[in-house]
């Protein structure tokens, strides 16, 4: 009986940090699609919540002025020549945005279909945190590294 007694008050911690451990790991176990999808599901939420405060500013805009147009609006630029139109993507980028939340708005202008190859990217050219806030102008087509060029530089 004293051996057991002598056992336990001995290796108590180790138990209690093998109970921790085991306990930890079967959490990851069992959540670990919750967790790898964590970064696209917060940037989503992070869409959300700048799509409806930019909804709630357009609407505030189309009280006082009417005539204004969207700012996300397929455009068609025709020069003077017969050279063919080039079609443009207009993108609003609200103040302050990161990263993440760039490519979910291009994402959901169908500009970009994975919002982890433009995050890649901008860390890649090391523009991150240089994207301006405004309303760019991006013509279809546009490889991403020039797409990244665009909205690095200040909105016509």
């Amino acid at each position: 009986m004293r051996a057991i007694r002598n056992f336990i008050y001995n290796f108590s911690d180790i138990f209690v940090a093998v109970i921790i451990i085991a306990l930890a790991a079967f959490l990851i176990w069992t959540r670990i699609e919750i967790i790898m999808d964590y970064p696209s599901s917060h940037s989503d939420k992070a869409v959300s919540q700048v799509s409806a405060e930019a909804n709630t500013e357009d609407a505030n805009k189309d009280e006082n002025n009417s005539q204004e147009a969207p700012a996300s609006q397929t455009e068609t630029a025709k020069s003077e020549s017969d050279t063919p139109a080039v079609e443009y993507i207009e993108v609003s980028i609200p103040s302050g945005s990161s990263t993440e939340v760039v490519a979910g708005i291009l994402k959901q202008s169908s500009i970009i279909t994975n919002t982890n190859d433009f995050t890649w990217q901008v860390k890649q050219m090391g523009v991150d945190g240089q994207i301006l806030a405004g309303t760019h102008k991006i013509p279809k087509g546009t490889s991403m590294a020039d797409m990244i060029k665009i909205l690095c530089q200040q909105p016509e």
